[in-house]
């Protein structure tokens, strides 16, 4: 069963995030995981990376960072080998990851920065959804305070929404996430995943104190979708982003590993032998 408590903002917004029941007893939406032998490593790719985090937040973004990425590589079944470098202020991590797979697939999904769900700087319906020509005009309305992010249009262009700064929920909040096939379209995936009881009950709780508003999913910087609010939800959160088959397990790796805690920058990349 599916409870849909989200409506379309008016317009052509793009790809819709759904949130589905969450039924007691209900099957995990992820399959498990069959137990193997660890990959070995045959030689591949090495990356160095910088952590952007400053002051008391190094130490525990460095950390949160490597497991993250260890937890991609886990879902990915590829070798990788993670140390810390002590240049850049004690801020970058040396990774090497072999591979048979496409390297650069691989690379994007281990450096993704995940989810966020935030709440949308509008009136609420029925007034029209705040959006702005031009990245300068949401700028300059967002000021000091807010973020603001375009998303695409029907026709292929872009606007711009204007969000809060601190998210309701993100990629660290969901578990057990698998990619199925869409009711959007033939050939579409989604991406369903549970939510943890701490992410459910704030969820519920913001839904529930703001319907009618506006809520921005936002996937690795890109705004998805920003449907408004029709009712309380505590459900599973389906994250449909017009994905093919390949991109939505992709993006299960990505949701069901928790986010990056702070923006990683790719330094150098190069190759290595065993």
């Amino acid at each position: 069963m599916r409870g849909k408590n989200l409506k379309r903002a008016r317009g052509p917004l793009g790809p819709l995030v759904a949130f589905a029941l969450l039924l007691p007893g209900a099957p995990s939406a992820g399959a498990a995981q069959k137990k193997s032998r660890g990959p070995r490593d045959g030689g591949g790719v090495s990356l160095l990376l910088a952590v952007r985090a400053e002051g008391s937040q190094v130490e525990r973004s460095m950390a949160r960072a490597a497991a993250v990425i260890e937890r991609r590589c886990a879902r990915l079944g590829v070798y990788c080998k993670l140390r810390r470098e002590t240049g850049g202020e004690g801020k970058r991590l040396a990774l090497r990851f072999s591979t048979t797979k496409d390297a650069g697939r691989v690379k994007r999904i281990l450096l993704a920065e995940g989810l966020e769900l935030r709440a949308v700087v509008s009136l609420p319906f029925p007034a029209p959804g705040q959006e702005y020509s031009t990245r300068a005009e949401a700028a300059a309305a967002a000021g000091a305070e807010w973020d603001v992010f375009s998303q695409l249009t029907g026709g292929g262009a872009e606007t711009y929404l204007i969000t809060e700064r601190s998210p309701i929920l993100t990629g660290d909040d969901l578990r057990s996430c698998a990619a199925l096939p869409s009711t959007e379209g033939r050939g579409r995936y989604e991406v369903d995943c549970r939510l943890r009881p701490g992410g459910a009950a704030r969820l519920k709780a913001w839904t529930g104190a703001n319907i009618n508003r506006r809520l921005a999913v936002i996937f690795n910087q890109r705004l998805l979708s920003a449907p408004y609010i029709v009712a309380p939800i505590e459900y599973n959160v389906v994250v449909s982003g017009g994905f093919d088959r390949r991109q939505a397990e992709d993006a299960a790796i990505v949701l069901d590993s928790g986010n990056l805690p702070a923006p990683v920058e790719l330094l150098e990349e190069g190759r290595y032998r065993r």
